[in-house]
Parts: structure tokens; sequence; C-alpha cells
């Protein structure tokens, strides 16, 4: 495996270090990189490592540090740092076109191709027309989905910026971190079995009839609208709540269970309050006497609250979820057990 990289950076400080500045930027382009590769059951094994192309990689990092207040006996320091990076997979073996890179499950799985991103999520689509309007299936009214899988999400953010405020008042601080993360796209078996199960308020409407906005598709003619005297059909088959989240399945779906992939997928933008500490320096004069050379306690949540807008409403769903440890499979929630929110106390002596 190969790497060139153009790396450009700058510390900059200003008005006594009341200013830091920390800027990298960054093209990186790796060469002959080393995966594992799923084979075909035919072959007589499941996977092989090897060299199977190149990605490249650019990106800045910014690391800003003020300090609006720094007063003998009360400071404040605000500390926020930014990462992007954009990942495209440049090129593969050989006469190859696409690899896919694990066996997740049937519809969504994790693969590489020339132009675009680096483990980018394929799966089911629901089939449209030329104009990208859903077409329907006429005895059922359920959406038709496509027999060939598509592109269905990216699962690398856009960016990520943390910004950690620290409040000193003699003996006391208090610090408080807030992150995001922007972009992103998550496929999540847990949201849509809360959906398709009916358990939340999301499908509190039970009681009301649904017609999905689309045409008619062909029966006879995969993929394309129905056409009577020439003209496409509205749909008009009327379904109920329960068949909008949960369909039977097969040639068609609708946006729950059993629907196509990219109903499946939503973009895993989120808002963290990610820690509040507070502490607090006991003074030497309770210790003198002691081989001690300081004392402090300190109170520590954790994932204390987080917001994720573009998830559905009642689900309170968390996209930091992780089904597959430290793998490169990204964008793939497996009902994986949900984050925690955490509380600690420390007690540090130094001797």
């Amino acid at each position: 495996e190969f790497t060139k990289e153009l790396e450009l950076g700058t510390q900059l400080s200003f008005l006594s270090r009341r200013i830091e500045l920390d800027f990298t930027w960054y093209d990186r382009t790796s060469t002959n990189l080393i995966a594992i590769i799923t084979t075909p059951p035919s072959s007589g094994y499941l996977s092989k490592v090897t060299n199977f192309g190149g990605i490249s990689n650019k990106g800045v990092e910014i690391d800003l540090i003020g300090r609006p207040i720094r007063g003998k006996d009360f400071s404040w320091e605000v500390h926020g740092i930014f990462t992007k990076n954009k990942n495209i997979v440049t090129e593969l073996t050989d006469g190859v076109d696409r690899i896919q890179m694990a066996g997740i499950v049937a519809g969504i799985n994790p693969f590489l191709e020339p132009g675009l991103p680096f483990g980018y999520l394929r799966g089911t689509v629901s089939a449209r027309d030329e104009e990208g309007n859903l077409l329907i299936d006429p005895v059922t009214g359920w959406i038709i989905t496509k027999d060939e899988e598509e592109m269905v999400g990216d699962p690398n953010p856009d960016f990520k910026l943390g910004i950690n405020n620290t409040l000193t008042y003699k003996g006391v601080s208090l610090s408080v971190l807030w992150d995001m993360t922007r972009g992103g796209d998550l496929y999540s078996v847990t949201v849509n079995s809360l959906l398709g199960r009916g358990v939340t308020n999301d499908t509190r409407d039970r009681k009301t009839s649904w017609i999905i906005p689309g045409f008619y598709g062909d029966p006879n003619a995969p993929g394309s609208p129905l056409l009577v005297n020439g003209k496409k059909v509205p749909n008009h088959t009327v379904i109920t709540t329960n068949d909008v989240f949960f369909s039977a399945g097969g040639p068609s779906g609708s946006f729950g269970i059993n629907s196509a992939t990219e109903w499946q997928v939503y973009d895993a933008t989120v808002y963290r309050l990610r820690e509040v500490t507070l502490a607090y320096d006991i003074p030497k004069s309770v210790y003198r006497k002691l081989p001690i050379a300081g004392i402090s306690v300190s109170l520590t949540g954790r994932n204390l609250w987080h917001e994720a807008p573009n998830f559905p409403r009642y689900s309170n769903f968390d996209p930091e979820v992780n089904s597959f440890g430290s793998t490169s499979t990204q964008g793939i929630e497996l009902s994986a057990a949900p984050t925690t929110r955490r509380f600690g106390f420390n007690l540090q002596v130094k001797f």
C-alpha cells in the first residue's frame, strides 16, 4: 500500500495567546489499498485479502482556541475543532467496475466504485417514471420496487464540529462540550422496525387511509408507467396506515418493513451535548499537614442530550450507534444496542 500526500498548515497566535489557530489542509492519495473483499461462494471462500485500487482524501482540520476572559480568579476559554474530509475511490483492480466490501444483508451493502465515496451504500430503490414520480402497483397500491440496485446513501459525513466552553472561578471549573455531525447517511433496522411495528407516536394516526402520490406502473413493462389513451394514470388506490409501514414485500412495498432500502436510509445529522464536567480543587489548607500535592474532585455526565432532526421524531434514535465495531463498514445499523447516558465521579490525589 502506498500513499502520497501534500499537507499545508500553520499555527498562529494573537493578542498574547488570547486567540490561537492551528490550521491544516491536506490532499492524500493512496494506491494498492489492502482490504478484505467478499468473494462469490462458488469460489469456495467467503473473502480474500487483496490490493483493490486507490482512494483520494482531501480535507481541512481547524483547531481554534479563544480566551475572552483571562483574569486572576475568573477565566473563560472556548475551544473549537472543525474537520472536513471528502474521499473518493479513484480506481479498482483492472477489469473490475464495482466491489462489494462486505455481505451485510440482502438489499443493503457497502461498495467500492470509481468516482463514488468509499463504502457507499447500494441497495434497492422504488421505480419511478422519467419525471421522478413513483410508480404504483395497480392491484395493491404499493410502490413498485426496481429489479436493479442503486446507490442509496453516502455514510461519510459532510463535516464534524465540536465546541468546548470552560469556565473557571478560583478552584471551581465547569466544562461543557457540544458537538455536531453534519450529513452522512445511515440505514437503520431499528427505526424501520419501530415504524413497521407501530410502537412510536410517528404512526399514531391509525384510522386514516392513504393514497401514495404517483402513477400506476405497467405490470407488463416493469419500470414503466401504465398508459391509457397515451396518458399516465394517477394512483387512486387507498391503503391503510398498516400498509404504509408494513407491506407484504415482494415486487412492491411501502415506507417501512419490506420497503425498498432507500426508504430505510436517513440523513444522520446529529447535535449533541457530549459532556459536562464540574470540578473542584480542594484548598491546600485542608490537607497542609499531609504529604499530598493536590486533591481534586469532579462530577461528569456524558451523552446527556442529542437531537437527530432527520430521523422520525418519536424514535429518539441516536445515529452514533455501532453495529460492526472497528471495521470499515459505515452507515448500516442492524438493531444495535442503544447509546447510553453516563454519569461519573472522580477523585484525584497528587503526591
